[in-house]
Formats: C-alpha cells, structure tokens, sequence
C-alpha cells in the first residue's frame, strides 16, 4: 500500500480509534496522542487498588442499531464477545412490580406487539397510541430534521397525543437514558432519531448486547494492538496544549512537555470543551471555538455495588420513577464478590454528593425495587463520576455540532459531539471517526503538503 502520509489524531477514545484504525488501513502513518495516562477516553477501564476488580468508567448498553459499532468489534475480531440479551427486559416499578418488555419475532411493527403487553402499567388506550409516535418518528427523524430540532421532545410528543402517563411510563426514563438530559429540555430531533433507529427499526436493531468482558477489553485494547501492527505509534499522557499553524494549515501540535508533532494532516478527536479551548488560539477556527462552547454539558454517575451474593436474575432493567434509569448485574467470576451497577443520567444535582450518599441512594432504590436486594451484604462500592460526560442537546442545539472539515484544510474533527446525525453515545463517536478519516483521505492529494 502506498504511503500517504503522516497524520497525529488528537485522543484515543472511541472517535479516535476508529479514526486510526480507518486511516492505517488506508495507507497513513499513524501518531495517537491521549492526554491520559490510559487510552479508552469515556469507556477507559478505572477502580481496582484495593477493590475486588477494575469496572468500565461508566456502564454502556449497545443496541443491534450501532451498526458501526459492531463493524468496530468485527475489525479488530471481538464481535463474538458482544452477547444479545435473551428474553424479556424488565421495567420495575415501586413496589417491584415487573412489567417485561419482550421484542417478537414478527416483522416491524409486528414485533412490538409482546413489549405492548408487557407494558400492563399502562392502560391499552396508551399503549396502542404509542404507535402513532413511531410513525412520527419516522416521518420526523427522515423529512423534517431541522424542524424538529426546534421543538423539545417533550412538547413534539405531547403533540402526537402522548399524554403523562405514556410519557412518565417509558418515554421520559428511555430518552433520559439515552439523550443524558430530561425530554423537556431535549430536542424532539434527537428523540425521534432514537426512536427510529431502535424501538421502530427491526427487531435486530432494538436487540440490547452486552460485552463479555469490559469495554476497554472488547473495544480499546484490540484497536491499540491492531494500530500498532500497522505501525501506528500510541503516545499517553501527551496533553496537547498549542496548535502550530500558518493561517491556512495545521504545522504542528505541541503537547504540555514541550514536543512538537508534525504531519501532514490531523484529526482532533478531543472532546469539544477541549476543541473549543485550541480552536481559541487560532483566528481561522473561532467560529469552531463559539460553536464549541455553546453546546453546554451534562453529567453521568455510576455507582458499582459488590454484594457476598447474586440477587438480580436478569442482566438489565429499567426502573421507573426512580432517579437511576438502568441497573445491570454482572456475571460473577471465580473468586470475586458480584457487582451491580446502577446508571443515573442527567446527573448534574447529584455529582457534588459524597460517594457514601450516593451509595445509600442506590442501594435504598434497589431494596425498593428488588425485594432480594435487602437480605445481601454490601462488599464494597465504587462511584464514577463523569460530570462533562457529554454535550446537551437542546433544542437548536444540532446547528452548534461542526461536521469533520474545518477552516484548516488539513484538520479534521471527530467525536461523539460532532454532526453525526446520532445523539452523543459510543455509535456516535465510532461514526465520527470514520466519517473524519474517510474526509481526510478523500481530499486532493496536492493539498496535502509534504512534510521533510
């Protein structure tokens, strides 16, 4: 394969794994830069000293939708470690009533029919008017993008007759679990794009996956081996601090110990607060600095728990009118205590509490939800919090996320925060980085300077 050049991606999270690993395939020399002093960004592996076991840094549910999350797993030869989730998904509500969402076998829409009667906490009148927000979704998601965009998804189902108790019941703990903002703040755009691509696709593309191991072992170590048998270099703790340019073209990067970087082209795949403090430096990318930093953030705590038993017999539920929105058991291996983790979105209020109040919180919820939780022993715990864990997106908010061109044409953007035309999750940001490198690769050769 002919060499097309050097080329320094910016961060080593998702984004920038796949950006890498698209562009080794395509002939550049690869340098990753990561701030950290572990790659992985978002789903970087954290815990252990003293603990029974290191845990991703945060909990991740992946649909049969993330197409090009499973290309990823599939390239770097770990698809086989992604686990459909058998049976029925349980949403329990208080006082641990389980109303089990189970996907059919028929053709869509057929296949929504079991979930429908699993739903026995809403009336049939709700359930059967769920339907009519698919249809929107569709419709809306496909024809209307931009006008969508400037409605709240709350308002936008309010006006396809989805009254509280719908809203309440599934619409407002699955677009909070999945959006990270509450749907009165959240754009009908993103909503629907949810809604679409999951819930309303086929019955492959609701299908939950769980990865057999951790994250950072399906996804992050593999592309780091992959990368560099294609002769890639991977440099941590490497905080890039200035952009070397001359008005028209990225020269370098210099990181915080001093060392320049040069290449041909980059790819920034930092995320966008990190974007919009470079892009300040530069004149040409102010425009990209503003969009940056009206995208505003919200936060995600996750709380593992180690227990001397098994108490939740499936792999994940819902919980309703709860303030955590999802809590998965883990398989437990041999010699260790098993671990629940329970996942609160839209976290802001509660980062500032201490590690032992939100412990209490969770476990106080679990009792409430699952009777089986009271009579097991608390091991041990672990908090994460992950307060920028991603953008906001509110309504209009989708005009503010930059596509991977920018006004240095050899600088390229990727993340989960970029125009993707996805909310900000791991599918996101794997599009992004392929997005940015295809771009990068496809530009004409003779505006790519050589560099001696």
């Amino acid at each position: 394969m002919n060499d097309r050049g050097r080329v320094v991606i910016v961060g080593a999270g998702l984004a920038g794994l796949r950006a890498a690993l698209e562009l080794s395939r395509r002939g550049w020399r690869v340098k990753l830069l990561e701030k950290r002093g572990r790659p992985g960004g978002r789903i970087r592996r954290v815990g252990a000293r003293g603990r029974p076991e290191e845990v991703d840094c945060g909990q991740h549910l992946m649909l049969g939708c993330y197409r090009h999350t499973l290309e990823l797993a599939e390239l770097v030869g770990t698809r086989r470690q992604l686990l459909p989730v058998r049976g029925a998904t349980p949403f329990v509500s208080q006082p641990g009533r389980i109303h089990p969402f189970r996907v059919g076998r028929g053709p869509a829409p057929l296949h929504l029919l079991p979930a429908l009667l699993g739903l026995d906490h809403l009336d049939w009148s709700t359930r059967l008017g769920m339907a009519r927000a698919g249809l929107a979704a569709k419709l809306g998601a496909r024809l209307w993008p931009e006008r969508l965009d400037r409605l709240s998804a709350s308002a936008w189902l309010r006006w396809h007759g989805q009254g509280r108790q719908s809203r309440r019941g599934l619409w407002e703990p699955l677009g909070l679990a999945t959006l990270n903002i509450p749907l009165e703040q959240a754009s009908a755009r993103m909503f629907a794009t949810v809604l679409d691509r999951s819930m309303f696709a086929g019955r492959r593309d609701i299908t939950a996956l769980l990865p057999e191991q951790l994250l950072d072992d399906v996804f992050v170590r593999p592309a780091l081996e992959k990368v560099r048998r294609q002769g890639g270099e991977i440099l941590c703790s490497q905080r890039v601090v200035r952009l070397q340019h001359n008005g028209r073209r990225l020269l370098a990067v210099e990181t915080a110990d001093g060392r320049r970087h040069q290449a041909e082209a980059f790819v920034l795949a930092a995320p966008w607060y990190e974007t919009a403090r470079l892009a300040g430096q530069v004149a040409a990318l102010d425009s990209l600095g503003r969009q940056c930093a009206r995208l505003g953030y919200s936060g995600i705590v996750t709380v593992d728990i180690w227990y001397d038993r098994c108490w939740l017999e499936w792999s994940f539920a819902g919980l309703l009118h709860s303030p955590l929105q999802w809590v998965f058991s883990h398989p437990r291996q041999r010699g260790l205590p098993a671990r629940v983790s329970c996942v609160i979105s839209g976290a802001e209020r509660l980062l500032a509490w201490p590690s032992q109040r939100l412990v209490a919180e969770c476990r106080a919820e679990l009792v409430r939800h699952f009777p089986a939780a009271a009579a097991a022993r608390v091991v041990d715990s672990l908090v994460t919090r992950v307060p920028l864990a991603t953008i906001r997106v509110t309504p209009g908010s989708y005009g503010n996320r930059p596509g991977p061109a920018t006004a240095l044409e050899n600088l390229y953007l990727a993340g989960d925060w970029t125009a993707t035309g996805l909310p900000a999750t791991m599918e996101g940001a794997v599009a992004s980085g392929v997005q940015a490198a295809r771009m990068l690769d496809s530009r004409p050769a003779g505006r790519i300077a050589h560099v001696a």
